[in-house]
């Protein structure tokens, strides 16, 4: 094992905990916390004070599909009892989307929406798709995809080049697959792929330059996704606001991030029994540590190859990798 001088205090917890995000979105600051937790959502993401939900649920709620596309002022929300108010043929929602705990299966009312201005977020939903959000191009807050039971595909996002604050797809425990997020560019907050166990493939992020930093320092996690195989690739990504974070993702064989050249925080690759490539050439900076354990079929020149260009503000830990030939 090898130890570098600690500079600046880095915390090496190696992932953070769940589900957690900005509110960049709606207040232009990284710093505060938005927790959609079953004690806080109510509070958090209420319906107007004069809202009367209607008994109908959701999911029978008719559409008229020969609605004109519209801009819808404020926050809209989607739960047990139906939408309030009701988001078919918006074109722009001007705060925010949460659909929560509702029986929607699938997101075909909201086919015409191509901009949201706050949060968009699905979370203890009954939606087996995101079918119907392929023209949705922008959203000024946090994404948030959280704990949706019957979720098994995200492939509706080939749209989507900008997110105000996180993009977080979390704890989906029947997700198997994520299409590729072919327009995305940048990301104010932390982007994050976290605690699914039995997604198998995840079509990267192919013009994906930046992202900020979330909750808990992230910047860009890919973790707790023991299925998921292959190599994955971020071509164009070149700055990481926060950490870069991957572990416990056991079946991944390569990791590429060519012109990746800052991570403003710490790097962490952990517990990766199946890599064998990893490949930074351009890392010319790490502010906090640099981290390597867990794995087992990754050559020490590999890192090594990584450390000879990378200056590490932080500590510098390698173990339980192969041994170089």
């Amino acid at each position: 094992m090898r130890s570098g001088r600690q500079s600046g205090g880095t915390d090496r917890t190696p992932l953070i905990d769940g589900p957690v995000f900005t509110d960049a979105g709606d207040t232009g600051s990284t710093d505060t916390p938005l927790r959609l937790d079953a004690d806080t959502r109510d509070e958090a993401l209420p319906p107007p004070d004069s809202a009367v939900l209607p008994d109908t649920p959701a999911f029978d709620v008719p559409f008229d599909a020969d609605a004109e596309p519209r801009t819808c002022v404020g926050d809209y929300y989607v739960g047990l009892a139906g939408p309030f108010p009701d988001p078919t043929g918006c074109r722009e929602i001007t705060g925010r989307l949460t659909i929560v705990q509702s029986g929607w299966r699938d997101l075909d009312a909201l086919r015409d929406l191509e901009r949201i201005g706050g949060h968009f977020v699905i979370q203890e939903s009954s939606v087996e798709s995101l079918s119907g959000i392929e023209r949705l191009r922008e959203v000024g807050g946090t994404v948030g995809i959280l704990n949706n039971e019957s979720l098994r595909t995200v492939d509706a996002f080939g749209s989507l080049t900008t997110v105000g604050g996180d993009f977080s797809v979390a704890d989906n425990d029947s997700l198997e697959s994520m299409g590729a997020l072919t327009s995305l560019i940048s990301v104010r907050g932390a982007f994050s792929i976290v605690h699914h166990p039995r997604l198998h493939s995840f079509g990267g992020a192919p013009r994906l330059t930046q992202t900020g930093r979330g909750i808990a320092d992230a910047g860009l996690v890919l973790s707790d996704n023991p299925q998921l195989t292959g190599d994955q690739e971020f071509p164009v990504l070149t700055d990481v606001g926060g950490s870069l974070d991957v572990g416990a993702n056991g079946r991944l064989g390569a990791l590429r991030f060519p012109l990746l050249e800052r991570v403003a925080v710490a790097v962490r690759f952990t517990l990766l029994e199946q890599l064998t490539v990893l490949e930074l050439p351009s890392l010319a900076s790490v502010a906090g540590d640099f981290v390597v354990e867990g794995c087992i079929r990754l050559s020490e020149c590999a890192v090594d190859a990584v450390l000879a260009h990378t200056s590490v503000g932080g500590s510098i830990w390698v173990t339980d990798t192969a041994t170089c030939f």
